[in-house]
């Protein structure tokens, strides 16, 4: 069986997180089938599993969460399903999405009180609230999240169909400079991250999880998304981003960590998945992810790698 990359095919239906959830990508022939979350995937490190909120509210501005439901059902579209409500989806819903900080308790910060600074080695400093933030353009992506620290089997990688936007735009209007080329991203709970400001440039800045509005505990108001990186870079409560001229280490970097690269490849194989079909195959299921870089095939092997199969 070969388990190939998909993509999102375009759809107008619209699709509940919970039925996306059950639906995952399935290899349809050959000796084993493996589930694969190819081109969106999971990302986790030890700590909480799922959200600490209450019920999410509403996306704020409810015009701006159009499109959201159909970016579902594009997911939902380009995967097959398996008869199983038991294993993971491709979109996570937010009361089961890993949930990793620093913060003894989560910041609260009004989106009526927050506010972004763009600070440092500018031609001019920069203050956005939320209300001009949401009035930029809007777009939905599909953005995993791997800790560092996540087991090979852990459960801590999910993806969720965020709502924001882009970041390059912002630095671009500060007419940034400064001899590093790096930024330092802050949050409301202390944390602080170094990035190359190619690297931030490409990220996005999201308000909206799954069609609500972004949990407390997810980073309300606003958090950082850098797709392909892992999920501890995802600065959460963003309150600042400080354009640098020489570089400084981050909060992991002071520790001893080194963080900010790119994602390494992981396949994972879910217990619950693991099916001995009537015919005499086997069937295998769980999610596969390599960041911004795509999956192009799994390879499994049932008798202690001896052999593969694609």
């Amino acid at each position: 069986v070969t388990a190939l990359g998909g993509r999102p095919s375009t759809s107008d239906g619209k699709q509940s997180v919970d039925a996306v959830r059950r639906r995952v990508l399935r290899a349809a022939s050959g000796s084993i089938a493996f589930v694969v979350a190819a081109v969106i995937g999971r990302q986790a490190v030890d700590g909480d599993i799922g959200s600490r909120d209450d019920e999410p509210e509403p996306l704020p501005d409810a015009p701006r969460s159009e499109g959201v439901e159909a970016r579902l059902g594009e997911l939902d579209a380009a995967s097959l399903a398996l008869d199983s409500d038991e294993l993971l989806g491709m979109v996570s819903p937010i009361g089961e999405f890993y949930n990793v900080d620093i913060a003894g308790f989560d910041p609260e910060v009004t989106a009526a009180e927050w506010s972004l600074t763009v600070t440092g080695e500018t031609g001019s400093d920069l203050t956005v609230t939320f209300d001009d933030l949401i009035d930029r353009p809007v777009e939905h992506r599909a953005i995993s999240l791997r800790c560092v620290g996540e087991r090979l089997n852990g459960r801590k990688l999910d993806t969720a169909v965020w709502t924001g936007t882009p970041i390059r735009p912002l630095i671009e209007s500060v007419d940034p400079a400064g001899d590093c080329d790096c930024a330092m991203v802050r949050g409301e709970d202390g944390y602080y991250v170094q990035f190359p400001v190619d690297v931030l440039a490409e990220g996005f800045l999201a308000w909206g999880m799954n069609g609500k509005a972004l949990p407390t505990g997810h980073g309300h108001p606003v958090r950082v998304l850098i797709p392909g990186h892992w999920g501890e870079t995802n600065v959460k409560w963003l309150s600042e981003i400080e354009l640098l001229n020489v570089e400084e280490d981050g909060y992991w970097e002071e520790r001893g960590w080194e963080g900010t690269g790119e994602v390494k490849a992981v396949a994972k194989l879910w217990d619950e998945g693991i099916t001995e079909r009537s015919d005499g195959r086997i069937e295998l299921a769980g999610h596969a992810y390599a960041g911004t870089r795509g999956v192009g095939r799994v390879e499994v092997s049932t008798d202690g790698g001896g052999t593969w199969t694609d």
